[in-house]
């Protein structure tokens, strides 16, 4: 009804605030997809997320299965180690480090310089070793002493290193040392190679199979 002129217009009342109801997760009604419908696009691109993940993962699982048979025997190849480990600090090789930085003559061995023991050393925690790998080096610095410089003074001026040959065309074969891509016979080739005396030649194949084995070099 209109309002009769000039009467008083009232004040208008306080608001009253009203709550909104709250949902609870059991009023949500769940969705339902039923057979021949679409789901949701952003449903869709979950599903598919998570099975893009799911593949990743069992790819990288994967992956690592076959890397860790790789780094394992890198861990047990003492000339690697060596070069991972020692060499940004030390010789560049395993033999130039027991020749030319310890004193072979000591036992234990000893640092030249230093006449520190070697094992004591690595034991302690030097070059941030673990102890399987310490024993490693120590067991692979006695060998090289053990096998003398004969590499080093009558093939290094061909080979480099004795590792670096093994490495690039040597394998044991059924227990034979063999050229990898020649498949000579190398105790025979050592008889008449790199003037090596009967004694020497013995000696240098017995240096060459233990890097051979030592580095997994075997068919």
């Amino acid at each position: 009804m209109e309002r009769l002129r000039g009467e008083r217009a009232e004040p208008p009342g306080p608001l009253i605030p009203v709550k909104a109801p709250v949902l609870k997760s059991c009023d949500k009604a769940p969705v339902r997809f039923h057979a021949g419908s679409d789901p949701d696009p952003l449903d869709r691109k979950t599903q598919l997320a998570v099975n893009s993940m799911r593949g990743l993962t069992a790819a990288f699982s994967a992956l690592a299965i076959l890397i860790a048979p790789v780094a394992l025997a890198s861990e047990a190849d003492p000339h690697q180690l060596y070069e991972r480990k020692c060499a940004g600090c030390h010789s560049p090789h395993a033999g130039d480090f027991v020749w030319l930085e310890l004193d072979t003559g000591q036992e234990p061995l000893a640092g030249r310089n230093s006449g520190r023991s070697v094992a004591a050393l690595l034991e302690g925690g030097h070059g941030r070793l673990t102890p399987a790998e310490a024993a490693i080096l120590m067991s692979h610095f006695q060998a090289i002493r053990a096998s003398g410089q004969l590499f080093r003074t009558k093939c290094r001026i061909c080979h480099d290193t004795a590792s670096g040959l093994v490495r690039r065309a040597l394998i044991l074969r059924d227990g034979t040392l063999t050229g990898r891509y020649t498949g000579r016979d190398i105790g025979q080739f050592l008889t008449v190679h790199g003037r090596l005396t009967p004694s020497e030649a013995e000696q240098m194949l017995g240096v060459l199979e233990r890097i051979a084995t030592s580095t997994g070099r075997i068919d």
